[in-house]
């Protein structure tokens, strides 16, 4: 599995790994959709798991060379991305 994070790069997920590596992405993504959508998340907080998410990535992943570049199975968004901003992309695109 390929993972690319946005201005930085691509990872490479091996097989024996990918189907905890999903589950953990799976229960940050709630968590982070839940803080979202919820009016009163304090940035501070939000960050915390933000950061988690591409610690997540690395943490499983295998850097990959910077050339070639690999179709990815996965696409995040920049890290350094503020709960305002991601407020903003997720309202373009999803209906709280």
């Amino acid at each position: 599995m390929i993972v690319t994070i946005t201005d930085d790069g691509q990872y490479f997920v091996p097989e024996e790994k990918k189907e905890t590596f999903l589950e953990k992405l799976s229960k940050i993504n709630l968590q982070l959709i839940e803080m979202l959508e919820y009016e009163h998340t304090k940035e501070g907080d939000f960050k915390k798991l933000y950061i988690k998410l591409f610690q997540t990535v690395r943490q499983n992943g295998i850097r990959l060379s910077k050339t070639p570049l690999r179709v990815s199975d996965l696409v995040l968004p920049p890290e350094n991305l503020s709960l305002k901003d991601l407020r903003k992309i997720f309202a373009e695109t999803i209906s709280f």
